[in-house]
């Protein structure tokens, strides 16, 4: 079979969030088993506690939840907070409740404090819940601009309709210290998620932030791509309809040769993969239709 012409071929990689952006998206409108949701290291595991302690607490009513994900740089911790939070929103409307997403994972941060990121989170929260008056009993109380996002939050919640949840994700935070700010101000119908890469922050979820009557902490994790997990992110992502017509098949082990029994960042070889699709759009296609390891390695050393 002949490959197509340059203008007809399509990446496979390129979804339709961009190849920078996290699978999956929050607006995928599947449930499970589409391509935007590889299960690797330790990421199904936790996304069935997420919903195990979801469900615990109802609809937030009683008690609200904080989520911290934690896992290295590039191991899919934003994919695994948008799985969650997408998933969170659907069962509670299913419950009944009125939700507001709210996602702040792409909000300036360069620059600034903790204090004043996490400050920055509330008054935007404040703003989004002032311009969605069917969450709130009457008009919301004026607020100081320096308050701190725990008072906030106490206000918020305390103005929130019954059957309202609140569901917030913050941006990610450099170290433990600045998700424990978002743990301590997390209140009833609130839902909010943190992530970092701070090595201590499992153990702080664990061992130091307690429950209480608010609301209760879960730690989730998420790791690299190790060996085997190369096939099943290759399969996830290049089942599309084309295979071998409008771009080059990919070698199933490819990936897995790649590591070389190594880990590997997950958004490494994402970026990897859509850069030499990218390339093959309109250039020459590898000998046999076929990228082999031997291709990958080349591109990288040419490329990256």
């Amino acid at each position: 079979m002949s490959p197509a012409a340059p203008d007809q071929r399509v990446n496979p990689f390129r979804r339709n969030e961009g190849h920078t952006i996290p699978n999956p998206p929050l607006k995928c409108a599947h449930d499970e088993h589409c391509a935007c949701h590889v299960d690797i290291d330790h990421a199904g595991e936790s996304y069935e506690l997420f919903q195990t302690a979801l469900t615990g607490v109802g609809t937030l009513q009683n008690a609200g939840l904080f989520v911290a994900v934690g896992g290295p740089t590039g191991c899919g911790k934003t994919s695994l907070v948008n799985r969650c939070a997408t998933w969170a929103q659907k069962r509670l409307e299913a419950k009944g409740a009125k939700t507001l997403l709210l996602n702040f994972s792409g909000l300036e941060r360069d620059g600034q404090t903790i204090d004043r990121r996490v400050r920055k989170v509330g008054t935007r929260m404040y703003q989004e819940i002032s311009r969605n008056q069917m969450f709130v009993k009457g008009d919301l109380p004026q607020i100081d601009r320096k308050i701190d996002l725990e008072e906030l939050t106490w206000t918020l919640s305390n103005a929130m309709k019954p059957e309202t949840a609140l569901i917030v994700v913050a941006p990610p935070a450099e170290r433990s210290s600045e998700v424990a700010q978002y743990w301590a101000a997390t209140q009833r119908r609130m839902l909010l998620f943190s992530e970092s890469s701070d090595e201590s922050l499992q153990r702080r979820c664990e061992n130091e932030w307690k429950i209480n009557e608010v609301a209760q902490p879960v730690y989730l994790k998420t790791g690299p791509l190790r060996t085997g997990d190369g096939t099943v992110f290759r399969d996830a992502r290049i089942n599309v309809p084309g295979l071998k017509e409008t771009f080059p098949d990919l070698d199933p082990d490819a990936i897995d040769e790649l590591t070389g029994g190594q880990e590997l960042s997950i958004g490494f070889v994402q970026t990897l993969l859509w850069k030499i699709y990218e390339h093959y759009k309109s250039n020459p296609w590898p000998t046999g239709d076929t990228v082999r390891l031997d291709d990958l390695t080349s591109f990288i050393k040419r490329e990256i």
